[in-house]
């Protein structure tokens, strides 16, 4: 090979590799700016920009998009007064909501968590729901539980059709991790 197309070839892997380059970190920086922070006065947690915010009392719904004609969302109930250590308050949540009533009930995973310095549990779970026209879909849900100062307790529910969880499973991890107590 001569000298020329030899240089030519070097320019040309520079040329590529630099907009690989290039292109992961803009993707990155947008990643970044494509969430919003939602500030409560008790907490703040991010979540994608595009998605929609319900507030309610003692509780808000982050809804996205609509897969498999269900749309995939993200639950916060909150308890300023919960009065429980973590342990206790996930088992009082699961009771409450029978949890393993669920219809097609699966516990998938269950894990410790840290979210900023704060001991967090996470249950993963699928169920079936029906939907409009008697269309079934299997959900994963994924519940993560946290309580500050055995006072203040916060139930992050996300819900995805299993088709699409390993697709939304990274966003529900980076709004969890990016929850903070004020």
């Amino acid at each position: 090979m001569s000298g020329n197309k030899r240089s030519h070839l070097k320019f040309s892997v520079f040329i590529v590799f630099f907009f690989l380059f290039f292109i992961h970190f803009a993707g990155c920086r947008t990643e970044q700016n494509d969430y919003k922070k939602l500030i409560h006065p008790q907490f703040t947690i991010e979540h994608p920009r595009s998605w929609n915010v319900i507030p309610a009392s003692l509780h808000y719904s982050i809804n996205g998009p609509i897969v498999e004609n269900y749309v995939v969302n993200f639950k916060i109930d909150y308890n300023p007064e919960a009065n429980l250590h973590l342990n206790l308050f996930r088992e009082t949540v699961e009771s409450q909501n029978q949890l393993q009533n669920l219809p097609g009930y699966v516990s998938v995973e269950e894990k410790e968590l840290d979210i900023n310095g704060v001991p967090a549990l996470q249950r993963v779970i699928k169920t079936d729901v029906v939907l409009a026209q008697n269309q079934q879909v299997t959900l994963m849900v994924m519940l993560t539980y946290i309580v500050k100062d055995d006072q203040f307790g916060v139930v992050f529910t996300a819900e995805v059709p299993e088709n699409h969880y390993l697709t939304y499973r990274p966003i529900f991890n980076t709004m969890i991790q990016s929850f903070r107590f004020r």
